[in-house]
């Protein structure tokens, strides 16, 4: 990124010089707040959205972030790469899927369409034996649960990762 721009980020003000360039080059926006923290001065550890990993490829010359990986990355096998969307009706019955968040767990297992049941949870907003409905899951992004029954009862629909969104996802 510095080599880049051609200057060093040392400092916050840094960060605003840099958004204000790869919006410009870009014609995308990623705030001062996210660079800052990226470039840690800010101190929480929110794992960036994928878009703003994207923008940030794309500005130093990349198609995609996950375009970049590949490329510095050279044990990096098509067939080992991260799942970086799954949408339900893709997904076979009775798999699982296990999402990783805001270090949280959450493994469902599929039922019919887009009709999940909770095996696992660490989230405090679903329990083990929860039905949902969620239609995809996607890197950096929240999950949303359409609707929620627990015990038969009808709960309101919930957004679970809503600040990093999901980090990762895996199937068996």
């Amino acid at each position: 990124m510095e080599e880049r721009v051609g200057y060093e980020i040392r400092y916050p003000s840094d960060c605003e010089r840099l958004m204000y360039e790869i919006a410009q080059s870009t014609h995308q926006h990623i705030g001062v707040t996210t660079l800052k923290r990226l470039f840690g001065f800010i101190g929480d550890t929110l794992t960036p959205r994928m878009s703003t990993l994207d923008i940030l490829a794309n500005f130093i010359g990349y198609r995609s972030y996950n375009d970049l990986i590949r490329l510095i990355d050279p044990d990096n096998e098509e067939e080992h790469a991260p799942i970086l969307r799954l949408n339900a009706k893709n997904i076979g019955l009775d798999t699982c899927v296990n999402l990783f968040f805001n270090g949280d767990f959450l493994r469902v297992e599929h039922k019919e369409g887009v009709q999940f049941r909770v095996l696992q949870s660490t989230d405090t907003t679903l329990r083990a034996d929860d039905r949902v409905q969620i239609c995809s899951f996607r890197i950096g992004y929240p999950v949303y649960v359409r609707s929620l029954l627990r015990d038969g009862q009808p709960l309101r629909a919930c957004v679970l990762a809503k600040v990093s969104g999901i980090e990762r996802i895996e199937t068996d």
